[in-house]
């Protein structure tokens, strides 16, 4: 019935395109609400763009499928108003908060001191406020607060993660010294929410005696480049899809000839 009436809808597309519509609004909790209506072309356009942006950004989270699709959703608005691609948000364009003198640096007590979106917009949670000036780089001192912009005090954060500093309770803490040698030591140390350590897991990649692989591996004339896994005879990638699974019929077949 329903593919039917989208076929009998079609065969009227002036109907369609003058019923396009967007309407938004803020709920009561300052959310934007939004509601769309748009025709099959724009649509599809509109998926498309929603779920490539979506791709770059792997669920390595807790969020939601509705949550990833917001912030590609955000993402996508914010590439639009770019004029070469790059979402760089404090040079490409500006969205105006009125902020009370002070509140950035102390959490507002009445809701006439908290910060403001332009145009009659929601209130700002001084987290989100902080997030928006801490542009470019994370501050692990806020300016606010005192924090110079200097590279000690400067940390490449991708924007999840961004947002997990500054909205979700995770922490940074300068690094500490392991035992009594200053070789042990930890440039910044990451806390969840709850004040748990996360601990670094760059080194743990390779287990055992990485320094007799090495001598293995010399005295055999094996020699580790970049350019190891390129094949010879064409020179492009190594395809390891193809790799791992020749392997696993290898093994197979050796299982049962057992």
């Amino acid at each position: 019935m329903r593919r039917n009436r989208q076929a009998q809808a079609a065969a009227c597309p002036a109907r369609l395109v003058a019923s396009r519509s967007v309407d938004s609004y803020w709920d009561d909790d300052g959310i934007l609400v939004i509601r769309a209506r748009l025709t099959a072309d724009q649509g599809a356009v509109f998926l498309k763009a929603l779920h490539e942006r979506e791709d770059l950004e792997p669920d390595i989270s807790d969020d939601t499928v509705g949550a990833l699709r917001a912030d590609a959703l955000a993402r996508v608005c914010e590439l639009a108003l770019t004029s070469d691609g790059e979402a760089r948000t404090a040079d490409r364009y500006q969205v105006r908060i009125d902020v009370p003198a002070g509140t950035l640096a102390t959490e507002p007590t009445k809701p006439e001191d908290m910060p403001v979106l332009q145009d009659d917009g929601p209130p700002l949670s001084l987290h989100t406020l902080r997030r928006v000036c801490c542009d470019d780089a994370h501050h692990i001192v806020h300016w606010a607060d005192g924090g110079e912009t200097f590279l000690d005090n400067l940390i490449l954060l991708c924007r999840r993660h961004h947002r997990y500093f500054h909205e979700l309770g995770y922490r940074i803490e300068p690094g500490r010294v392991l035992g009594d040698s200053a070789s042990t030591t930890i440039p910044l140390q990451f806390f969840t929410p709850r004040g748990t350590p996360i601990e670094a897991s760059g080194d743990r990649r390779s287990r055992g005696n990485a320094a007799m692989i090495f001598a293995a591996n010399d005295a055999q004339g094996i020699r580790i480049t970049p350019d190891t896994t390129t094949p010879h005879w064409d020179g492009k990638p190594a395809d390891y899809d193809h790799i791992l699974w020749t392997l696993m019929m290898r093994e197979e077949r050796r299982k049962g000839l057992e």
